[in-house]
């Protein structure tokens, strides 16, 4: 293949190669949440063989990093990646603490009163989103407001 020199030389279009096929990965990004109570993640989408790595909960967020039949390799805010059945998995907006505690407050902001924190793992439904907060509602039905920083998923 021969490329045509162009003002700038070659790095010009390397980096707009580059530019474009980086957008294009994170633009393909899917952040499903769990839709069961909980699901059981595994090392393999072959069921006869597959090892449970890990069991997640109702809302946990996890990103879908390939689709084969009736599974998808998905991996969560730590990184671990496995198996899961794609009927286990569906659209909403859930976030999980990324941070070792978060702070969830009365509105969105720091100068808003604390409500109580959340540890690293803690899964929340997005209810809303302003500027860069999200405010959320964990299982027990608390809702308040945290910093879009602190958490992982698709707020």
């Amino acid at each position: 293949m021969r490329l045509i020199p162009m003002k700038g030389g070659y790095m010009k279009l390397v980096f707009g190669v580059l530019l474009i096929l980086s957008v294009a990965t994170f633009a393909s990004a899917e952040i499903l949440s769990v839709k069961q109570n909980s699901v059981e993640i595994s090392d393999s989408s072959n069921s006869y063989i597959a090892q449970v790595i890990l069991v997640v909960r109702r809302h946990y967020p996890l990103n879908v990093v390939q689709k084969e039949g009736k599974n998808y390799n998905v991996s969560d805010y730590m990184g671990r990646e496995g198996w899961v059945d794609k009927s286990a998995i569906g659209t909403g907006r859930t976030v999980v603490v990324k941070v070792g505690r978060g702070n969830i407050r009365t509105g969105p902001g720091t100068e808003h009163d604390l409500m109580f924190r959340a540890n690293r793992g803690v899964v929340f439904k997005v209810l809303d989103r302003k500027d860069d907060w999200l405010k959320v509602e964990h299982e027990s039905k608390r809702v308040g407001w945290i910093a879009r920083s602190l958490v992982w998923g698709n707020g």
